[in-house]
């Protein structure tokens, strides 16, 4: 059985599924709540200032890695008999959520940039608790391009 990457990552789809992963994550950001969410939100403003389309070229260099990070996820998925990956996945967000991190937190260490570094880890927790909440849809996303 092929892994994540090398499904969702195929020349005859890669884009759309790309795409649909940046519209994922910009939705979910436009819809956070409270101070938190503001500030949030802000923080990327900036960072698409410094870097412009900052989601869609982290999306599209660090996906391969992510997809990585999660794929012993979905091979347990596989073995699991769960017959939906999308609720397999909305049941173990909280660790996908944290493999995802795992791929931000080991880049991030390497940065020499002190200000991303600072941010990062301000924001980190809030940050794991969306990835958390987000990672049903991502699971009915990566569902639909499994067929």
């Amino acid at each position: 059985m092929k892994t994540l990457t090398e499904t969702l990552l195929v020349a005859h789809h890669r884009d759309e599924f790309l795409d649909d992963v940046v519209a994922l994550i910009e939705t979910h950001v436009a819809r956070l709540p409270g101070l938190k969410g503001l500030t949030f939100k802000a923080g990327l403003v900036a960072a698409n200032r410094a870097v412009p389309d900052v989601i869609q070229r982290g999306t599209r260099r660090l996906m391969p890695q992510f997809l990585d990070a999660i794929e012993p996820l979905h091979q347990e998925f596989r073995t699991s008999g769960t017959g939906d990956f999308s609720v397999f996945f909305g049941r173990n967000a909280d660790r996908a959520a944290e493999l995802l991190l795992s791929v931000s937190d080991a880049r991030l260490a390497q940065s020499q940039n002190a200000t991303a570094q600072s941010f990062y880890k301000t924001f980190r927790g809030y940050v794991s608790r969306e990835l958390s909440s987000a990672m049903p849809a991502f699971g009915k996303l990566i569902r639909n391009y499994l067929g």
